[in-house]
């Protein structure tokens, strides 16, 4: 609802002078012509109405409570009489009816701004549309930021000269010299414990700002800043800031509700399965409904626990988790949170942006992260942490081997690099798990059509066993090279697999190794 400093903003342009007389500082919902009949007033009385008039004798006797708007064309030939307060008077040419529906117009303005904010947070939308909303309301640039340093929106029809603000734009996050100067002066700690929206004329930007902190969760913050540069400071762009503060707020605490709920519905139903729980197909689809999940998502779980004898509060960490990814469920169990990630198909980049996510928001010298692989049925969870269970067992202590320098900047364990360990080193190997690994890998999906000779599979076995040569490959199975470059080329592109990669070769070696070895075991029981 707009305030007596924001109509004040308003009025500036439009008028040569403006004298305030105590003028009530409350919400004003009406701008409204006073009748010339005082019967008739009481008829349009309203509640936040502010009454405009250009006859001093009739605002005279109207009820000194009652806010209003003297419009004139010169404030000196005011009768001396006129001692009216709770009054604000303007020297304007405009008339006293287009002053009032100019002034009607923009509370309208307001009115429709704070409805489409509304209509976002109740469709649970993002912050960067109500930003985009936002923009033609402020006329300065606004942006958003999470404790990470991270740009998580801004008003991007809207530009700044301020090179702190350009330079968050444009690396889509602040740099290390904006946070060395953030450490320096303790802002993480003010920032925590800010309450309340702060000015600040002079500091690191170049302009004034503007700034209010979120708390999500308890733990985890949102930072918006205005740059107060193209509109300067004043108490109506203050109180206009306030009104979209307590609009993100509002979001904010909507959307933790909607999650809490969502969280509560789904976290025991979760925890069961991740600890081997049998659950009826039509219990699983009633549960993934609730979830928001339709079933045909690709699932991949990802285990944090603490790194050596680090004690880092778990719960907080699966709360962290939570609020930076919301379309990801994060279930503490014992000395572990699963992190329970889908994606629409088996796309690289989904899993690429929840890992630099994980990278960006937590410190790996505190905690160590395992990968499993993919697959599509919830009941299987359990084996996914399986697979999470053996990328720590044989990936600790050891997390870069020798063909893994490419990645030597990976602080994951994956189940995928550990899984030849597994093979080699374990003598507690389930047959059904292996099968599962072996149903949810690239082999299992390679063979779309079945007619080829030689299949897919025997072309990449090949191909693997001569050391990617193509013409190798062609001599020993008696193609034409190209047609093997045509086929590998199909696979790589298909799958979404580089085999330039070493760390691939080996990872596709193990994987027909497996197979072997559960062909072999088939054999047997069949007693051939």
């Amino acid at each position: 609802m707009v305030t007596s400093g924001m109509l004040l903003d308003w009025i500036q342009p439009l008028s040569t002078d403006i004298i305030n007389r105590h003028f009530e500082r409350k919400p004003i919902k009406w701008i409204v012509l006073l009748p010339p009949r005082t019967s008739e007033w009481e008829a349009i009385l309203e509640s936040n109405t502010v009454f405009a008039s250009d006859d001093p004798e009739l605002l005279q006797s109207l009820n000194p409570t009652i806010a209003a708007m003297l419009v004139c064309k010169d404030a000196a030939a005011l009768p001396s009489r006129f001692t009216r307060e709770n009054t604000l008077i303007v020297q304007t040419e405009l008339s006293k009816e287009a002053f009032a529906a100019v002034m009607q117009k923009r509370i309208r303005t307001i009115e429709s701004w704070e409805h489409n904010l509304d209509r976002v947070s109740a469709d649970r939308g993002s912050y960067q549309l109500m930003l985009d909303l936002s923009a033609g309301i402020f006329g300065n640039l606004i942006t958003m930021t999470d404790s990470a340093y991270r740009l998580i929106g801004y008003t991007t029809s809207l530009t700044t000269d301020d090179p702190a603000t350009l330079e968050l734009i444009r690396n889509g996050f602040h740099g290390e010299h904006a946070v060395a100067i953030f450490r320096k002066n303790n802002m993480f700690s003010k920032w925590s414990a800010q309450t309340r929206t702060r000015y600040t004329a002079k500091g690191f930007t170049k302009h004034p700002i503007m700034n209010y902190v979120f708390t999500v969760n308890g733990a985890y913050f949102i930072q918006m800043v205005m740059t107060c540069d193209t509109v300067p400071y004043s108490q109506g762009l203050l109180d206009t800031f306030n009104i979209l503060v307590a609009h993100i707020k509002a979001h904010i605490r909507r959307s933790q509700t909607f999650e809490n709920a969502r969280y509560s519905k789904g976290a025991q139903f979760l925890a069961d399965l991740i600890g081997g729980k049998r659950v009826p197909a039509r219990v699983i689809s009633q549960q993934m409904r609730n979830l928001g999940m339709s079933g045909k998502e690709i699932t991949r779980i990802y285990a944090i626990q603490n790194a050596g004898d680090n004690t880092e509060n778990l719960e907080y960490v699966a709360h962290q988790i939570s609020a930076k990814m919301p379309g990801c469920f994060a279930i503490p169990q014992e000395n572990y949170v699963y992190l329970l990630a889908c994606a629409r198909d088996n796309q690289d980049g989904t899993w690429h942006a929840i890992e630099q996510t994980l990278i960006n928001s937590l410190d790996f010298s505190f905690v160590n992260i395992a990968i499993s692989g993919t697959f599509t049925n919830l009941q299987d969870i359990h084996w996914g942490v399986q697979q999470t269970e053996i990328a720590f067992k044989f990936g600790k202590g050891r997390p870069y081997l020798a063909h893994d320098r490419l990645d030597r900047d990976d602080p994951f364990f994956r189940f995928e690099n550990s899984l030849f360990d597994y093979l080699l080193f374990s003598n507690e190997r389930d047959i059904r798990f292996l099968q599962f690994c072996l149903d949810a890998s690239v082999l299992a999906r390679i063979d779309k059509d079945r007619q080829k000779h030689p299949s897919d599979t025997e072309m990449l076995r090949s191909y693997l066993k001569h050391e990617c040569n193509v013409s190798a490959t062609a001599e020993a199975l008696g193609v034409h090279r190209n047609t093997v470059l045509n086929r590998i080329s199909s696979i790589a592109e298909r799958e979404r697999v580089d085999f330039d990669d070493p760390k691939v070769r080996i990872n596709l070696t193990t994987l027909f190794h497996l197979s072997d070895l559960l062909g072999v075991h088939e054999e047997t029981e069949d007693g051939i």
